[in-house]
């Protein structure tokens, strides 16, 4: 498991980024919820199993924005650049 210099493992990214989209989704929408959810299972079974973390992260965000539709996805881009890129920048 990669951790970076501030100790915050890519599955707790995940799990971060996994719960900012979750919040910006409309509360009616049930389905786009549970296709998030097994999106964010596999992609964190992914990082527990295997390597090139930022990869399943990427691939991770990717799939996401293939399930929302509309504005949704500027949300998703925007939290993953605050989070992922902020980590990773800073020490």
């Amino acid at each position: 498991e990669f951790v970076m210099d501030n100790n915050m493992s890519t599955n707790t990214i995940l799990i971060q980024i996994y719960y900012g989209i979750l919040e910006k989704l409309d509360k009616s929408d049930i389905e786009k919820k549970k296709k998030l959810t097994e999106i964010a299972v596999e992609y964190d079974v992914r990082l527990i199993e295997g390597s090139k973390d930022i990869m399943h992260i990427q691939a991770f965000i990717f799939n996401v924005i293939s399930i929302l539709k509309g504005e949704e996805w500027f949300f998703i881009l925007q939290y993953f650049y605050i989070v992922v890129f902020y980590e990773l920048t800073t020490k």
